[in-house]
């Protein structure tokens, strides 16, 4: 098993009750950076790499994009936040539908109400 180059990641905004659909608009804390080495044991060949693996950054994955829903369950709207490197820094772009804008700060992009989370393999 080797992990994608690209690890999307859906978080759960709707629920249905009986015949109740409802958007979930909590507010879920998520990583600039992720390390899937606990949970891909499979790599290991002994008991004792297990240690190693976890502590290692063989699957470490970086955010690069996001989608957000907003709106409720009957329509909405949906914008995209991608990062991209200009001039060796990483910067945020905020996108939605034919106009987009720089965001001053990662801070603000860590605070979004993610839909749709996407993070790049780091390759070491």
């Amino acid at each position: 098993y080797d992990p994608p180059e690209i690890l999307t990641l859906v978080l759960k905004r709707f629920e249905k009750k009986g015949n109740t659909v409802t958007k979930l608009n909590d507010y879920v804390k998520f990583p600039l950076e992720i390390k899937l080495d606990p949970y891909t044991l499979k790599k290991a060949k002994h008991l004792d790499d297990i240690g190693d693996m976890i502590n290692s950054n063989h699957h470490l994955y970086r955010l690069f994009g996001i989608v957000v829903h907003n709106g409720s369950i009957k329509g909405g709207h949906y914008i995209a936040y991608v990062k991209h490197r200009v001039e060796g820094k990483d910067r945020w772009f905020r996108f939605s539908d034919t106009e987009f804008k720089e965001e001053k700060s990662i801070e603000i992009v860590l605070q979004l109400q993610a839909y749709i989370l996407f993070y790049e393999k780091v390759h070491q």
